[in-house]
């Protein structure tokens, strides 16, 4: 999931701000996609692997609270609060429908990949709420940009 959603972010940043990108000030002139490609291409299509991460949390076999339980700083910044509502709304969904067989989640592609996306998106958010509380632009920008609910499969 990692290497999938960085390489998916840079790209769409990249596409987003053109030749701006270029630039040294953009941060994203010096970026060299060889290694996410790379790890793209060892890991084989990342969405199987998403998909297995995703089930894992389902079924209880990892971790359904990411980051040690600490969410405050989602819940202060109302781009994290929106994202963590729809993060426990999909965690809920898919436990209830996984303990019930009511559906199986296996082929519910849409629904992991967003559920997927959201812990990401919460891992950003509260990396950047941690580092750089004061700079709210950036996550503003971010969360234009970046976090589109159903997720698309290509940006």
């Amino acid at each position: 999931l990692g290497p999938t959603f960085a390489h998916d972010t840079i790209v769409t940043l990249k596409k987003i701000l053109g030749s701006h990108s270029l630039f040294e000030e953009s941060r994203l002139s010096g970026l060299n996609l060889d290694e996410f490609n790379a790890v793209l291409f060892a890991e084989g299509d990342g969405l199987i692997l998403e998909q297995k991460i995703v089930l894992d949390t389902a079924m209880g076999k990892t971790t359904r609270i990411p980051y040690g339980g600490n969410l405050i700083g989602a819940l202060l910044d109302p781009i994290g609060r929106g994202v963590l509502v729809r993060y426990v709304g999909y965690l809920l969904l898919l436990v209830v429908w996984t303990a019930t067989k009511y559906r199986d989640v296996r082929n519910e592609g849409q629904l992991l990949r967003d559920f997927a996306w959201a812990k990401a998106h919460l891992a950003v958010i509260l990396c950047w709420r941690k580092r750089r509380p004061d700079q709210q632009d950036w996550l503003d920008s971010y969360a234009n940009v970046l976090i589109k609910w159903p997720v698309p499969l290509i940006f």
